[in-house]
């Protein structure tokens, strides 16, 4: 309570005018000071709060791993069942319905029996995956899909050598898909592959990547089933 010194009646200390005389009310200094501790603590906790806050989702956000790129979740075709899943000496078949022509389109793929080790930024051991898929005119399209890192390869066609087990290297061509994504290759030509796979236990394919020079990918592709694409 708080005594008027203009009426010397008593009121709720926290008016700033008295309620009876209209006399403005003069607050000691301790009060003062007491109320302006209390504000700087009550901002001292906010701002806390607010920093603990963005701490915490910057962590979760480094938890958390990137996407894997679009060119690669567009090659991954989902497994048959969960017991078969994607190895370096085993094909994964997969086929869907398209919405548009209301055909079956398949696909294989298969991932490499070598890794490639990529300086930075794409350190580490890096798959690539070969995938074989039908294509809306009934024809195939073949594509060389990497974890991480970039194919280099001309707007128009680049060289790339492929050898199937022990035969001279036959040269195909290849571009970047119509994605422009630069972690594909697609390789032209396909039909010409898919006939070669026939009987064949392994292909080494040599592709340039951008700040690696070029490679070797090797694929096990002995247990091909032709018969399972179109």
């Amino acid at each position: 309570m708080t005594k008027c010194k203009a009426c010397a009646r008593k009121f709720d200390g926290n008016a700033d005018t008295c309620p009876y005389c209209g006399a403005e009310v003069r607050k000691s200094r301790t009060a003062i000071v007491v109320t302006s501790v209390l504000m700087l603590v009550v901002l001292g906790v906010a701002v806390y709060v607010a920093i603990t806050r963005d701490s915490a989702v910057d962590s979760s956000a480094a938890a958390t791993p990137p996407a894997p790129p679009a060119a690669l979740a567009a090659g991954m075709p989902q497994a048959e069942s969960s017991s078969e899943a994607l190895g370096s000496n085993t094909w994964v078949y997969d086929s869907d319905m398209d919405p548009m022509t209301g055909k079956e389109k398949r696909s294989a793929t298969m991932v490499s029996a070598n890794k490639l080790d990529f300086k930075s930024p794409y350190a580490g051991d890096q798959d690539v995956m070969l995938a074989l898929r039908d294509t809306d005119d009934g024809k195939h399209e073949a594509l060389l899909i990497i974890t991480e890192g970039q194919f280099v390869c001309d707007a128009d066609a680049c060289p790339v050598r492929v050898r199937f087990d022990d035969r001279p290297p036959v040269m195909f061509t290849g571009s970047v898909p119509d994605s422009d994504s630069t972690t594909a290759l697609s390789l032209h030509d396909a039909e010409a592959l898919l006939k070669q796979l026939n009987g064949t236990k392994r292909i080494r394919i040599e592709a340039t990547f951008f700040g690696e020079g070029t490679h070797e990918i090797e694929f096990d592709v002995s247990s091909f089933d032709r018969s399972r694409l179109q």
